[in-house]
């Protein structure tokens, strides 16, 4: 009997909160309003230059993506005098409140299909109010339509009105009396009735809180005068200390905010603003809350277009009251982004925090990105970086990672403390399941104390409402629950210090076992990525070659950030809406735009006006004596090195032209070409097709079908295929995240092995090969094969019409080679990962990354798969597979559709990868080429590579601080290595670490050798 009446004094609390909700509001008013609907956000100040007209309750004003300015005033009932009085303001909006001045002061969240919890609809207008005084509201509203990008993956297109999109309709704009002790009431009852819940059946403490919630309840006896009265019953239960052993949760305010991803990158400024003014505004209220954000570009967005809250921001940020989080530009992508672009994103990121705030960050941010590199620790440590952050490993689809506080170790050997926040969320709602749930998941709770807790609203932001920072209050020291710290995330990590001699060590790379359809998704964007990481490279050494006084410093730093914003992690990988894809292309657009002004530069300040010459700069740390790549312009021109004509030929993405001898690394070769007015055809097409490619080094041989069924390296006299290019295409309908997720059981969903339906073969000056065609359902796939005279890489340029939905299509090789690992290209290093199923762990990297290329090799043997835009590969047993193309609709019913334009290729070599080139064949494989027509330039680099033993030189550039050049070399091979520069005259040389903050090791040299360890990055500082 008595448990049947503890289950009725549970309903009678779960009813008692519904009414005591209502009952928070007494009299009411209507307010009156009226519109202006933009299309384009407007600005406070020009706002009053609208067109305004009435509106009211029921009427609709706007449809998603639409913004509306709305000007409320209103006059406070005198009779209402001495009470709390709160606007309830209801737009189905994200709304943005201003004061007089212009200042940004609050903001409300009407609708979330994700979560009611995420709603904000209620301003405090007065604490106390005098009776009679008008209120006056401007407000900024836009309609945010966030797509429930859920598990139905079936529909082709998206049926907005099913899966939860919010037009701009008035539902409330009214005026309350507001009984604040209601309300405390009824946090206290949330607090206590969800503790209660969590706690042990029969246990004292459970018990005791299920009498007491009772009484509270008998005691208001629905009545708001009795709110004070039932709370001092639950204040004493409230109170209760937590037990001794119980840990501290070091809670952090936070709003998480994707930059892009169901929304329009253009909608993350009006994003960012309602977030941080929400939180300022609780910052003045709550002295004791701190609340963190990372991502410099979204502070950026607010310098730019709200300065009054940017100063407001910046105020507490000197206070210590507003955090800055992490050290990326945003919170990028660290799987398909560069060596070189991690580097700029920490370097850009730490710049701006240190000029605009002063601050130093020394924490990577990252909860929510899907997979960490190995060589990160690296990265981190050498650019001040001390501490690492992240939640996603929880979503692992087979294992559980073993750790949350844990030494994560480099494939340098470096080492940074890291943290898995063990509530499994970064949207935490402080609520004891979540904190209780915590403490018992936390794998160092033996160990440490203290666990970080992020609480707030995040993905679309919005950060903590006043409701979670009243539950912390009430949950600083709280029996049956860990205990609450309102702190910093600093003050957490340096926390952390103490325990790092008792902590385990994670070796290698941080592998999500989920969301591995990322690595392939809207391809389009990740080709572009990859063509800009390069071609700045090659600019920015070229630029080298400058007087540092007319390095084009400040157009680089422009061009940067259109980089950078694109490499968020739902934007590069794919799982954004289409829009923001539009959004994407216009930034890499304006990038090249401004990448032409620096090549005219280039050729104003070093070129020599000279008709019929063509200056080329190998912008590789190797010497370069692959075919060049010209434009097709040059169709039916000849070339001359050193006035040594040079065998040309035309393929289809243009002119080659076999060196006379190799060009030195950084360096520029000077070309003469006169047109030829009747150039005969170099395609010699024999009268039967051939089926064989062949040079001195090596041959492959087709059948008919298109693929390769014999491979032999006459060098090593080895056959290394049994079999190759073989196209396949899989149904691909992931059970829950479309464009994110490849499941394991696509393998078993092979569709069609694709045949060539015509095969030509050509043969040339430069190379020979064939060209092929292909019917993929609605698509179609060409192909041109090609094998240089002097190489043994087979090259693969492949274009491809795309109109499939729901498929994936991959390339396969199948080697004669055998071993248990395979090693695959990371930034800046690789990685060694199984290549059979033997664990759980080693099934579940059944997809993987790679940069530029895949290596299966044995001690004295090996083939590498390189690529020159794409990312996702399986290597299981015998096997290289590369993942082409995928078709999701789920958040962008167009992804990928259209034409693509890739290459790939196959490199055998002798030696396993530590002792071979694949490294440098892959590099110049993507090498982008700057080209100058009608000019020669004769300068160089003011040094030389004079002997080189495994390291690469990878990037040469203006400092971004120093008026010096800066260089970064690499170890490459995972082996000790060296390197000699030898200088035109005696410089000053330091060391520094890669974000350029730290000089050391300065001396005056005219040459500088170096020994490295495996995968060491160094970077120098040259003043010339």
């Amino acid at each position: 009997m008595y448990h049947e009446l503890k289950k009725t004094y549970i309903d009678k609390i779960n009813k008692f909160r519904n009414v005591l909700a209502k009952q928070r509001f007494g009299e009411t008013i209507i307010m009156s309003a009226r519109y202006a609907q933009t299309h384009q956000p407007v600005e406070f100040g020009k706002h009053f230059e609208l067109d305004y007209q009435a509106i009211k309750q029921g009427d609709s004003w706007g449809k998603v993506g639409e913004q509306a300015w709305f000007h409320i005033k209103t006059t406070i009932p005198a009779h209402w005098q001495q009470q709390a009085v709160v606007a309830r303001i209801q737009l189905n909006s994200e709304i943005l409140l201003f004061n007089s001045q212009g200042l940004p002061i609050f903001a409300l969240t009407n609708a979330s299909v994700w979560d009611k919890g995420f709603i904000k609809d209620r301003y405090i207008v007065s604490e106390q109010a005098q009776g009679g005084e008008v209120i006056e509201f401007w407000l900024d509203a836009v309609c945010i339509g966030e797509t429930d990008i859920g598990n139905d993956s079936s529909a082709e297109t998206l049926n907005q009105d099913l899966v939860g999109v919010f037009n701009g309709q008035v539902h409330d704009l009214k005026l309350s009396i507001w009984y604040p002790q209601v309300h405390d009431l009824l946090i206290d009852i949330e607090v206590l009735s969800n503790l209660l819940t969590n706690l042990t059946e029969n246990s004292p403490r459970r018990n005791r809180i299920l009498r007491g919630l009772n009484q509270a309840i008998n005691c208001y006896a629905e009545n708001p005068i009795n709110a004070n009265s039932a709370r001092q019953i639950l204040s004493r239960l409230i109170n209760n200390q937590a037990n001794q052993s119980s840990l501290t949760a070091y809670a952090v305010g936070h709003a998480h905010l994707d930059t892009g991803w169901l929304w329009p990158i253009q909608a993350s400024i009006g994003k960012t603003a309602r977030t941080f003014a929400y939180q300022t505004y609780l910052l003045d209220k709550y002295p004791e809350y701190v609340f963190g954000a990372s991502q410099p570009q979204h502070f950026k967005f607010i310098q730019d277009h709200y300065p009054q809250l940017f100063n407001k921001i910046h105020q507490l940020v000197q206070q210590g009251r507003f955090e800055l989080q992490g050290a990326m530009w945003v919170e990028a992508d660290c799987n398909l982004i560069s060596g070189e672009s991690m580097i700029r994103q920490i370097m850009y990121g730490k710049n701006y925090f240190k000029r605009e705030f002063a601050v130093e960050v020394t924490n990577l941010w990252l909860p929510d990105v899907f997979g960490y590199s190995a060589n990160l620790p690296q990265i981190l440590r050498k650019s001040n970086v001390n501490y690492f952050m992240t939640q996603k490993i929880s979503w692992n689809q087979f294992n559980t990672f073993p750790h949350h506080t844990f030494i994560w170790r480099g494939i340098d050997g470096s080492e940074i403390l890291s943290h898995f926040l063990p509530a499994n969320t970064y949207n935490g709602k402080v609520k004891p399941e979540e904190l209780i749930a915590g403490e018992a998941r936390f794998s160092e709770n033996g160990i440490a104390d203290e666990f970080l807790y992020l609480f707030g609203i995040g993905d679309g932001g919005g950060g903590p409402s006043e409701e979670h920072l009243e539950q912390a209050l009430r949950l600083r020291n709280t029996e049956g629950c860990p205990s609450v710290k309102l702190t910093s995330a600093n003050e957490f990590f340096i926390q952390q210090d103490k325990y790092h001699d008792q902590l385990e060590r994670w070796v290698g790379e941080l592998y999500l076992e989920l969301h591995r359809g990322t690595l392939t998704t809207q391809a389009k964007i990740k080709q572009y990525n990859r063509y800009l990481e390069n071609y700045l490279r090659s600019l920015e050494a070229a630029c080298s070659t400058l007087e540092l006084n007319d390095y084009p410093h400040q157009l680089f730093q422009q061009i940067y950030p259109l980089i950078l914003i694109n490499q968020f992690h739902d934007i590069i990988p794919g799982s954004s809406i289409n829009q923001v894809y539009q959004e994407a292309i216009g930034f890499y657009q304006q990038a090249l735009d401004l990448s032409t002004h620096i090549v005219d530069l280039i050729k104003h300040k070093l070129a020599q006006n000279c008709q019929g010459k063509l200056a080329w700069f190998n912008a590789s740390g190797f010497n370069y004596s692959h075919p060049l790549k010209l434009a097709k312009k040059f169709k039916h021109y000849s070339f001359f090195q050193d006035k040594i004509k040079l065998s040309t030929q035309e393929l289809d993405d243009g002119v080659w032209v076999t060196l006379a001898k190799e060009i030195d690394p950084y360096s520029w070769l000077n070309l003469e070409y006169t047109i030829e007015e009747a150039k005969i055809n170099q395609d010699l097409v024999p009268k039967t097709l051939q089926l064989i490619i062949e040079n001195k080094l090596v041959r492959y041989e087709f059948n008919h079908y298109g693929q390769i069924i014999s491979a032999y390296d006459k060098q090593a006299n080895q056959e290394f295929l049994a079999q190759g290019n073989i196209f396949q295409l899989y149904i691909d309908r992931p059970f829950y995240w479309d464009a994110w997720d490849i499941d394991y059981d696509y393998q078993e969903m092979c569709i069609a092995t694709l045949h060539a339906h015509q095969i030509d073969y050509f043969s040339g000056e430069v190379c020979h090969g064939l060209r092929l065609e292909y019917k993929i359902g609605n698509s179609t796939l060409w192909q041109e094969i090609s094998l240089a005279h002097n190489s043994k890489q087979l090259n693969f340029n492949t274009r491809v019409n795309w109109q499939e939905q729901h498929k994936m299509l991959r390339v396969s090789f199948i080697t004669k080679l055998i071993n248990p690992r395979a090693n695959f290209d990371i930034q800046y290093g690789y990685v060694e990962r199984p290549t059979h199923r033997n664990t759980s762990w080693d099934l579940a990297q059944f997809e993987s990354v790679a940069q530029k290329y895949v290596d299966l090799a044995t001690a004295d043997y090996g083939v590498a798969l390189l690529n020159d835009c794409k990312y996702g590969h399986k290597v299981f047993d015998q096997t290289i597979d590369l993942n082409l193309l995928r078709s999701a609709t789920k958040p962008d019913p167009l992804a990928d559709i259209g034409e693509h334009n890739f290459n790939y290729a196959i490199y055998p070599h002798l030696g396993d990868l530590a002792h071979s080139d694949v490294y440098i064949h892959a590099s110049q494989f993507n090498h982008q080429a700057l080209i100058l027509t009608d000019c020669q330039i004769n300068l160089q680099l003011p040094f030389m590579i004079k002997q080189n033993n495994g390291i690469s030189l990878e990037v040469v550039k203006h400092a971004e601080d120093a008026k010096s050049l800066v260089i970064r070399l690499v170890e490459y091979r995972g082996r000790t290595g060296q390197i000699e520069l030898e200088f035109n005259q005696a410089i000053t040389i330091a060391e520094t670490n890669l974000i350029e903050w730290i000089d050391q090791h300065s001396v005056i040299t005219n040459q500088l050798q170096l020994n490295f360890t495996p995968f060491e990055i160094k970077t120098f500082k040259l003043f010339v």
